[in-house]
């Protein structure tokens, strides 16, 4: 199953694109366990994929690894 998201870092002005397959990515979603909120980890590759792709993204399910990631969080 695709997740229905790549994330590629801009060369010109280092800004992130997320690109989705909107249908995809609402199959993705609907199938995490919860009803509003998901938490994703967005992080940095070691080295772009084949295609370019420069981060990647997991969703945070585990309450205390979301607790933790919330205290250590300065821009919210």
């Amino acid at each position: 199953m695709k997740k229905g998201y790549y994330i590629k870092k801009a060369k010109k002005d280092s800004s992130i694109y997320l690109h989705i397959c909107k249908s995809d990515f609402i199959d993705y979603l609907n199938a995490l366990p919860g009803d509003n909120w998901v938490k994703f980890r967005i992080y940095e590759r070691d080295s772009p994929d084949s295609r370019g792709f420069t981060h990647n993204m997991e969703t945070i399910q585990n309450s205390y690894i979301i607790a933790e990631n919330s205290e250590k969080t300065v821009h919210e």
